[in-house]
Parts: C-alpha cells; sequence; structure tokens
C-alpha cells in the first residue's frame, strides 16, 4: 500500500493529488499527515492539499507556480492561522517576510491550526512523537464532527442525526 494512503488525513486522497504527491515524498521522509482543502491561494474553490513530513511542508494547489510549493520546516520563523470571513489563511514567516502557503474554509481550520502548531515546534526542535501523538488525537477528534452542521457524533465516522436523510424516519 503505497505511503500517502497510510497517512493521516482528512478526507480520501483523490488520484490527481496522490499522483502531486508522489513527486516530492521519499522512503527516508514518509508524509506524516495532510489537510485536504477547498479553496486555492486565489479564492477559486478547487481540490488542495497541505502535506506534512518531519522536515518539510508541501503544497499542492492549482494555483501555485508548478502546480506546488516546499517550505523546509528549519526555514519557518513563524507559523500562524489567520482567520477571515469566509476563509483562514496558513502564513509561514521565512527570512523575515510573511508567505500565505495555504487557504482554507473553517471545515479544516483545527487541522490547519495543529499543522503550524507542528511546524513552529520541529523549527524549535521538538519532539517528533509527542507531536505526532497531538496531531493524531486532533485528527481523531475532527472525525467525531459532522462536517456539515458541526454536531458532535455518536461515534467517529458515524452518520450525523440532524443531517441523515429523513426518508429513513419517515418510512418507520
Amino acid at each position: 500500500m503505497d505511503q500517502h494512503m497510510e497517512m493521516l488525513k482528512n478526507k480520501n486522497v483523490s488520484e490527481r493529488l496522490a499522483n502531486e504527491l508522489k513527486r516530492f515524498e521519499t522512503e527516508e521522509e514518509p508524509i506524516l499527515f495532510a489537510v485536504i482543502g477547498d479553496l486555492s491561494l486565489n479564492c477559486s474553490y478547487c481540490e488542495t492539499m497541505l502535506a506534512i513530513t518531519k522536515n518539510r511542508t508541501i503544497v499542492i494547489d492549482s494555483s501555485l507556480e508548478g502546480g506546488a510549493a516546499v517550505y523546509p520546516h528549519a526555514d519557518v520563523e513563524k507559523a500562524v492561522v489567520k482567520r477571515m470571513y469566509g476563509n483562514a489563511v496558513l502564513k509561514y514567516t521565512v527570512k523575515g517576510k510573511a508567505l500565505s502557503v495555504f487557504r482554507f474554509t473553517y471545515s479544516v481550520a483545527a487541522l490547519c491550526d495543529t499543522a503550524a502548531v507542528f511546524v513552529e515546534h520541529m523549527h524549535d526542535g521538538g519532539d517528533l512523537a509527542e507531536e505526532l501523538d497531538v496531531v493524531a488525537a486532533t485528527y481523531e477528534k475532527m472525525m467525531n464532527v459532522c462536517p456539515r452542521c458541526g454536531r458532535t457524533l455518536l461515534r467517529a465516522g458515524a452518520e450525523c442525526i440532524h443531517c441523515q436523510s429523513k426518508k429513513k424516519m419517515a418510512g418507520k
């Protein structure tokens, strides 16, 4: 099984993103987790990906030159999520310059917050196992929330009682 299928992710990785990601993954530095987004940096709706390894951030976005960008964590002085009306942006400060790295809707904001903290801690020499535990807990918690309405689910991955088809209920 490919590495990109085993990494932590919020959605299934499309074939297009998986093929693009293969350009960047290596045996020595696997993708640890990824955030699949739905906005490009230029604010158009499309599938994008923020992939994190131990030493790099990989952004796959059709609005970027070459369709992707790579940011070594050693170069990232600061990582923050800037929330705006309707969407948010992950920004990195590299060599004193603020760069917009990844734009996303609020549905994945918690995951991007976690990615920002992970990148800063890796830059500062944090313990990888400890940081991955925090990331895994965040992903697990995200699976207990309905992506459509935000209500807590009965169990991870269950169908939301509020959003499920009312046809089932009417049939009984």
